[in-house]
């Protein structure tokens, strides 16, 4: 690297090398590893090949840990020169844009790869217990690696393209998603739609479409990594998904390098998305806010927070379509299985799980947006108490989710016997206490951590909730391992759910106090 380019090497790693985040994310994957070396130490039962099953658990951890953290790292690396506008100083220094992407992206690269080396001890442990090889290390590394870089190019493209980070990692989100998906359903959909006689095998779309699925497939870390850890592998550490991977990575550096210059041209000014809310003057105005109701606060959060009118409209869309498919999937399998029950039951679960992760997502931008906008003091300086805002703000959300309960009520109607066995089921063990008083403490968390850190609140819930769930199920069961002599105990799992239960609610009120006095002191700075 020149001199200019290594000036901004080291201002980007000092940066990141600053943030807490950094060390969080280290300290989550030490921590769900130490979660797997109890589970296994603690285990009654005794396999042949503890190391690869220990070492199949460090992979695992460190390709999700890299999926999670790479896509807020890698999606901000140009994002954030532009929301704190010094991308046009970067430009007048007289770097080029490959100096720039080199200078930025590097460092985001060197902070994964240290984010791997902290599994590195444990790797070595694994060893330890036998039953892995040293090529199967060497192949498990070199497919994180080269999935890790390719994670950096579709963060970087992504960075390039659009003006904000919130929105870049969601489109690069979006984009991993759809390619594990064609990874894991794609071809067997497509074989699936030929075996129904939907497409011909003989037919164009099929001819066109298997070879690209096919290398998809290929192209999985997952894949790779199932093969890897068969017993008796014996492959090249270098396989055709570090290839793909690494041509995938220098295929969106190029794009970002070819592109920069024309997403990069006009510097704009930053300002809040309008999100699914149309002007008067659109063909769409009646999806416009109109005017506003007499809860002020609860009339922005809908149309400006939840999509308003337009936003419920998609949800209903998006649901009738999970109907249609599932219609389309149970008619052509056949069977006795009944359609109405089928959608019955998919209502059931995909309405309340969807609305209540949408609920989680929007806690958890809410307030991080009216900080980043500055608006916070001044919704404080209106009359009302801060716990007054926070309800109107959830209210008005809670409107636009609205779709999610007329469509779980639909499949309650469809059918109400798998409803009645469920709530039985989930009344007589008192899981649904426990799942309540946990949807309501990740929902405080989620909207907590998001004024605690600047971008990856949500992240870090989700993570948290993971490893506090995780850890303290195998610590329950390892006390409760030793306190009944290494015999099974009956009442385990009742009194798990009891203790979670008591848990997640002694938690609520100080993360609800918490909560208030932080959004207060975020307001007065």
């Amino acid at each position: 690297m020149s001199m200019p380019v290594m000036a901004l090497f080291n201002r980007s790693l000092n940066l990141d090398s600053r943030k807490f985040t950094t060390y969080l994310a280290r300290i989550g994957l030490v921590a769900v590893l130490l979660f797997f070396i109890m589970a296994i130490h603690g285990s009654p039962y005794r396999v042949s090949a503890p190391g690869l099953r220990f070492f199949t658990g460090v992979v695992g951890t460190s390709l999700f840990f890299i999926s999670l953290v790479g896509i807020s790292l890698f999606s901000s690396v140009i994002t954030e020169e532009k929301e704190e506008r010094t991308l046009g100083l970067l430009k007048m220094t007289g770097l080029s844009p490959v100096s720039i992407l080199l200078g930025k992206s590097v460092s985001r690269i060197f902070g994964a790869v240290l984010l791997l080396l902290a599994a590195f001890p444990f790797t070595l442990l694994a060893v330890t217990l036998g039953g892995v090889s040293l090529n199967q290390i060497v192949a498990a590394y070199c497919t994180v690696l080269s999935y890790a870089l390719f994670l950096g190019g579709l963060g970087l493209f992504c960075s390039i393209c659009l003006e904000r980070s919130q929105n870049a990692a969601g489109l690069a989100f979006l984009m991993l998603l759809l390619f594990f998906f064609l990874d894991r359903a794609g071809l067997p959909l497509l074989q699936l739609s030929a075996r129904a006689a939907w497409i011909s095998t003989t037919g164009l779309f099929y001819t066109l479409t298997s070879p690209v699925l096919e290398w998809v497939h290929a192209a999985s870390p997952i894949t790779r990594i199932i093969d890897i850890l068969q017993t008796g592998f014996s492959g090249s550490p270098i396989g055709f998904q570090v290839v793909s991977n690494l041509g995938l990575a220098g295929g969106f550096f190029a794009l970002s390098w070819l592109t920069f210059e024309r997403f990069t041209r006009e510097v704009k000014t930053p300002a809040p998305s309008r999100g699914l809310v149309f002007t008067r003057t659109s063909i769409l105005r009646s999806f416009g806010v109109g005017r506003a109701w007499p809860n002020a606060l609860m009339w922005k959060e809908f149309y400006f927070g939840a999509g308003g009118r337009i936003g419920v409209l998609a949800r209903c869309l998006l649901l009738a379509g999970l109907i249609t498919l599932t219609a389309v999937v149970v008619a052509k399998q056949g069977g006795n299985e009944d359609v109405s029950q089928a959608i019955g039951s998919m209502l059931m679960i995909m309405a309340p799980a969807t609305g209540y992760f949408e609920l989680v997502a929007h806690a958890g931008n809410s307030f991080s947006k009216e900080l980043k906008w500055r608006t916070l003091s001044e919704i404080m300086v209106l009359p009302t108490s801060t716990r007054g805002m926070v309800f109107q703000k959830l209210k008005g959300c809670l409107a636009g989710m609205t779709p999610y309960l007329f469509f779980f009520a639909i499949g309650v109607a469809l059918a109400p016997e798998a409803f009645l066995e469920a709530m039985e089921v989930l009344f007589r063990s008192g899981a649904i206490f426990l799942i309540i008083a946990e949807a309501v403490f990740f929902l405080y968390l989620a909207a907590w951590l998001s004024l605690v850190f600047k971008r990856v609140g949500l992240l870090v819930a989700f993570g948290m909730m993971y490893l506090g769930n995780g850890l303290g199920v195998a610590l329950f069961s390892l006390v409760v391992f030793a306190l009944s002599g290494g015999r099974y105990y009956e009442g385990g799992e009742t009194t798990l759910v009891i203790f979670g239960t008591v848990l997640a609610t002694s938690l609520v009120y100080p993360l609800h106090r918490a909560l208030m006095g932080r959004i207060e002191r975020k307001a007065g700075e």
